[in-house]
Order: structure tokens, then C-alpha cells, then sequence
């Protein structure tokens, strides 16, 4: 409660939820509520996320340039 009133007097808002722990529906709920408090949500940022696992996913174009970069990040 006390951060939706916060955030309502907040030039903006970033939702932050942690990979593979936060349930999608979990986040979907926090930024339905956010947006009914007037808040201004500007963006959302995945915390905590294992490269290497993900780069075995093979999800997603961005992680051809995993090996590439790897080294920055991790």
C-alpha cells in the first residue's frame, strides 16, 4: 500500500521483478495496481537473470551476442 502511494507522487516508476522467482501473474497484479494508482510507469527490469542458463535457452535473437559480451555482465 504504502509503495503504490509513493509512487503515485513519483516522476516515475521502474518495476523490478526477479528472473525465474517472480511469477508473471505476480507482476502483471503489481503493474495493474501501480497503473490504478496513477503511477507513472516508465519501464520494468529483470533482476538477477543467469546468463549462461538463458544462453542455453536459445530464446530470443539478443543472445547470439551473448558470447560476445558475456564478460561485461557477468
Amino acid at each position: 500500500a504504502e509503495a503504490r502511494t509513493i509512487a503515485e507522487m513519483a516522476d516515475g516508476v521502474l518495476l523490478v521483478t526477479r528472473w525465474r522467482k517472480t511469477p508473471a501473474q505476480a507482476a502483471k497484479l503489481a503493474l495493474d495496481m501501480l497503473n490504478r494508482a496513477g503511477a507513472n510507469v516508465k519501464g520494468a527490469a529483470l533482476t538477477r537473470v543467469d546468463l549462461s542458463v538463458q544462453a542455453r535457452s536459445g530464446l530470443g535473437d539478443e543472445m547470439m551476442y551473448y558470447q560476445r559480451f558475456k564478460s561485461y555482465y557477468a
